[in-house]
């Protein structure tokens, strides 16, 4: 359960409530790539 609780944490971070507003922000405002970067720079940060 901790993975889903820092996955939702980083999440609300960016001011996302849940996965799908995750994918329609991708698609509407965000270049995916931008956004996987973004993500994945907050996990690492988290993680480090």
């Amino acid at each position: 359960m901790k993975k889903k609780a820092n996955a939702d944490k980083i999440l609300k971070a960016f001011g996302i409530d849940n996965i799908h507003h995750l994918f329609y922000s991708a698609t509407k405002n965000v270049g995916r790539k931008e956004l996987q970067k973004m993500l994945t720079e907050a996990i690492e940060d988290e993680l480090a």
